[in-house]
């Protein structure tokens, strides 16, 4: 899924009253629960295009480093 920045400031003028806020070039959030964590990652790409991954992981060792792994693998 793919949102376009201008998408992204027309909700944030209406949530916030026309103030602009900071864009982030990437976020994570994160949904904890007892037996998993879904991450959303949102990358704003250059054409300023938003592009959305959300992943499920255990909540094991092996599979909180895995998410720690694809969220570094993101960075880079």
């Amino acid at each position: 899924m793919t949102v376009s920045v201008t998408d992204l400031r027309r909700s944030n003028r209406l949530r916030y009253g026309g103030v602009m806020q900071a864009l982030v070039e990437r976020g994570c959030g994160l949904d904890v629960h007892q037996a998993t964590v879904v991450a959303c990652l949102l990358i704003v790409r250059k054409d300023g295009k938003v592009q959305k991954q959300m992943r499920t992981f255990g909540t094991t060792t092996q599979e909180l480093l895995s998410l720690r792994e694809w969220l570094l693998s993101e960075v880079l």
